[in-house]
């Protein structure tokens, strides 16, 4: 019997921030024959916000690591040089993302169904590189379900499994006192593209 209500009173718990939370977004609301639709948005926004910051903070505790004496492999202060790396070289479009891939000389572009990260892991630094100032590496590796590139006449290639074999990995360093995105096989992506 105690369990039983131990376990309903965990469910009143689970769901008592959320109920708050539509209480508070339909009283704060001035127009009263808006209020449901306004609040269950303001309470998906708030949700979605929460969501993001979990799995940052998630993300960055993956591998727990130790780098070295001072900084962690999820050190959280890379996330932003990641993410900003990311948002200039892969473009969002169709459930997919857009890069370009460095192919000989040139680039091409290339389509990736299902791309995710997986990391951060630790890289071992030199002495030339710490003689630089390089105190930590750490990289990502490219998962994806699969991939097509554009071809010279425009038209898109067959669906090919996994990862383009030129993607890489995304390597990031901590150079004094700031991290960097290592040179890549990607180029950025200039502006939004359309086909």
């Amino acid at each position: 019997m105690s369990s039983i209500l131990k376990w309903i009173g965990g469910c009143v718990l689970l769901t008592l921030p959320f109920s708050a939370a539509l209480f508070v977004g339909s009283v704060e609301d001035a127009n009263v024959s808006k209020a449901p639709a306004m609040s269950f948005s303001q309470f998906e926004t708030r949700i979605s916000e929460i969501a993001t910051g979990v799995q940052r903070r998630f993300a960055a505790r993956v591998h727990p690591q130790q780098v070295d004496s001072s900084l962690r492999a999820s050190d959280p202060r890379h996330l932003s040089v990641r993410d900003a790396f990311l948002a200039e070289h892969f473009e969002a479009q169709n459930g997919g993302y857009i890069c370009q891939l460095k192919s000989g000389e040139s680039f091409v572009l290339c389509e990736i169904r299902g791309l995710q990260l997986k990391g951060p892991f630790p890289l071992p630094v030199t002495d030339s590189e710490n003689a630089l100032g390089i105190s930590t590496k750490l990289y990502y590796d490219y998962k994806a379900k699969s991939f097509r590139v554009l071809r010279n006449d425009k038209s898109w290639g067959e669906w090919t499994t996994g990862i383009p074999p030129s993607l890489g990995r995304l390597e990031l360093f901590h150079q004094s006192g700031d991290w960097f995105a290592s040179p890549t096989q990607t180029a950025s992506i200039p502006g939004r593209l359309t086909h």
